[in-house]
């Protein structure tokens, strides 16, 4: 079974591989690009099986490292807004400093008629 299969995905994978190094792009390879797959879906909340329909893995073991890795990093920026913004409403940071957020400015900017 894996000869057929590796027969049949050879010339996407050299094909893949010389558009790559066309583009002047270092450092990537043909594997990683299943891997960047896994971790954007991964980072845009997708499931383990949702992310495993596209990437083609059998198991949840390897597509589960990329969904904890994006539950984490998730879960971090929350914790980080939460405690800036306790520091802002006990008065201990002002807004813009210390990792603490300037509301006024992002609204500004999202919104020109409060600029």
């Amino acid at each position: 079974m894996w000869g057929i299969l590796k027969q049949h995905l050879q010339p996407f994978q050299t094909a893949v591989s010389m558009a790559i190094r066309g583009a002047g792009l270092q450092g990537i390879v043909w594997h990683g690009l299943r891997a960047t797959a896994a971790k954007w879906m991964a980072e845009a909340g997708c499931s383990e099986r949702e992310n495993m329909s596209i990437t083609g893995h059998t198991s949840s073991a390897m597509v589960g490292r990329y969904v904890r890795e994006a539950s984490q990093k998730r879960q971090a920026r929350s914790a980080a807004t939460k405690v800036a913004e306790y520091r802002l409403k006990q008065g201990i940071a002002k807004p813009g400093e210390n990792g603490v957020p300037n509301h006024s400015k992002a609204e500004a900017a999202s919104d020109p008629e409060k600029a």
